[in-house]
């Protein structure tokens, strides 16, 4: 009984492997081997390339702007910081009338 175990268990390995192989055969085949592009997907390319470029300079731009915002509003919390201690220094010098 061992025996027939053992070979039912060889045999399923042996399928599975054979299954394997099988499918890595026929997917290779069913992609397809061209050696170049053609004109319409160069000009695809060519166009998300375009794209792609025209993005990253508009990230560079909104980077530059979020830059200059940031300093905009540390400058802005500043003047509110001064302007806070400003008004408790007339809170002070009113209650001391």
């Amino acid at each position: 009984m061992e025996g027939g175990v053992i070979l039912m268990t060889a045999f399923k390995k042996l399928g599975s492997l054979i299954l394997i192989v099988v499918f890595m055969v026929s997917s290779i085949f069913s992609t397809g081997c061209t050696r170049y592009a053609n004109s319409d997907q160069l000009s695809a390319l060519d166009q998300q390339k375009a794209a792609a470029e025209s993005a990253e300079g508009a990230a560079v731009d909104c980077e530059g702007e979020q830059a200059a915002l940031q300093k905009e509003l540390d400058a802005k919390n500043t003047e509110l910081s001064d302007v806070k201690a400003e008004k408790e220094k007339v809170r002070q010098r009113l209650t001391q009338m």
